[in-house]
């Protein structure tokens, strides 16, 4: 063994230190020599590394711990799946995705196509007949497109199972391709026919006319003649036996009315719409009949039925049938409540299809060119606060009024529905009345709340 020796460091000494050593003896008399068997690396850096030897049984149950992470891991993906698939669907279906995806399909291929145009307005290539005496191989095929102020801009087609949808008591524009138009001129047609089911619509290659025929499904026929003279009265008289049918074409017409939300109605169709309702609000049942018809009911005779059918306090037939009286547990009560809304409440939208329909029949005998529109609520739920949904132009004066009036009477006091009221001592016209003889359900709030109060 050997020390270090004594270091000579000068302060202005530039050289190089020096080093002395001297040796050193150790005295091992006496001392037992040890033979140590040891498992250390002999390099130093890797003594420090732990075990890696561990007991069997713990390996074993560390396995099982990381096998059920793996089957829960599972179970929640089972679970998962299922449910993020079912409310994707739902949103899809909610949006109407599939639906316009397939209109917008639809019109982008047909556009490539030569000589077409949108599906949703073209119609007349698949049933033309071909009448003319000799060589047809170059008689174009009679192509049209219908359309009014609404579906110019939003077609109906690829929303229902008709393709092509005429709206009574609607202007409504007939049009043949002008390729076909140019076409056929040349071949001497002179004339063309618009009929359903042997009615005739008009004449042209281009007119506008609203159809009057009630709501159902029809032929619309287009036919293609040339006349003796050129002349508009030969054309449209109902006597064709002096017209050569060059060719024509059919398709299958659906009449329906078309509901649209409030807000996308144009000015003239609101107002109507406006105009009947206020007329509703205030004009008695018999007294409307006798003016408009058969099929008006006012107000009044909607609120009764839905008195009858939705506010008896023994059952509640339209949205869940279950008494307001039953002698149980209020929390037992709510629990059977839910389960009753959920299993009957599809009698609500059928009994509500119905209150519609003859609210829509009331408001066309008044005006018949008038469908019964819907509010869209989402609308003020996207675009307003709790607080403010109230400002939005539903709640306008030139619309429903106030939708919060604050006023004395708590009711609305400008606009065209101020002021409308409510029927007093109604014991002799309806079986459900309010405690103060109003037509009014016998109950001011839910039943759940009713119950809550007599426990």
């Amino acid at each position: 063994m050997y020390r270090y020796g004594s270091v000579d460091r000068g302060r202005d000494n530039l050289k190089s230190p020096t080093f002395s050593f001297t040796p050193m003896k150790v005295d091992t008399t006496g001392m037992e020599t040890i033979s140590i068997k040891s498992n250390k690396s002999p390099y130093p850096w890797e003594n420090d590394k732990p075990s890696v030897i561990e007991d069997e049984s713990e390996s074993e149950e560390k396995q099982q711990q990381m096998r059920r992470q793996r089957y829960l891991l599972l179970a929640i993906a089972l679970v998962l799946i299922p449910f993020t698939v079912y409310s994707l669907v739902t949103v899809i279906v909610s949006l109407d995705i599939i639906p316009k995806w397939s209109s917008f399909s639809s019109y982008i291929s047909t556009s490539l196509s030569t000589n077409t145009t949108a599906a949703s307005t073209r119609y007349g290539t698949s049933n033309t007949r071909l009448l003319q005496q000799g060589d047809v191989s170059n008689t174009p095929s009679l192509a049209f497109s219908v359309w009014n102020e609404y579906t110019v801009t939003s077609p109906l087609s690829g929303y229902y199972p008709w393709s092509l949808i005429i709206e009574p008591y609607r202007n409504t524009t007939f049009s043949i391709d002008s390729n076909t138009v140019r076409a056929l001129n040349r071949m001497g047609v002179t004339c063309y026919r618009w009929t359903i089911d042997d009615t005739l619509l008009g004449i042209g290659t281009e007119m506008t006319t609203m159809v009057t025929l009630s709501t159902g499904v029809y032929t619309l026929l287009l036919s293609a003649y040339t006349t003796s003279t050129p002349s508009a009265s030969e054309c449209s008289s109902s006597d064709t036996s002096t017209l050569q049918l060059v060719t024509e074409t059919s398709e299958t017409v659906a009449i329906k009315y078309v509901r649209r939300e409030l807000r996308g109605l144009n000015e003239y169709d609101r107002t109507a719409f406006f105009q009947a309702l206020s007329i509703i609000q205030r004009v008695p049942t018999q007294v409307g009949k006798s003016l408009y018809g058969e099929k008006y009911r006012s107000k009044d005779f909607f609120n009764r039925m839905h008195l009858y059918y939705g506010g008896m306090q023994d059952c509640d037939h339209w949205h869940a049938a279950v008494s307001y009286n039953l002698s149980i547990n209020v929390s037992v009560y709510i629990s059977l409540t839910l389960y009753l809304l959920h299993i009957q409440g599809t009698g609500f939208t059928t009994s509500h299809f119905t209150l519609h329909n003859m609210y829509e029949q009331s408001l066309q005998s008044i005006n018949p060119s008038i469908a019964l529109p819907y509010w869209d609520f989402t609308i003020e739920s996207t675009m307003f606060e709790p607080s403010t949904f109230r400002d939005s132009i539903i709640f306008a004066e030139g619309w429903f009024g106030d939708g919060s009036a604050d006023n004395d009477l708590h009711t609305v006091i400008t606009g065209r529905f101020a002021y409308i009221p409510v029927m007093q001592n109604a014991e002799n016209y309806s079986r459900v009345i309010s405690p103060y003889g109003q037509l009014r359900a016998t109950v001011s709030d839910c039943f759940i709340h009713s119950v809550l109060f007599q426990y």
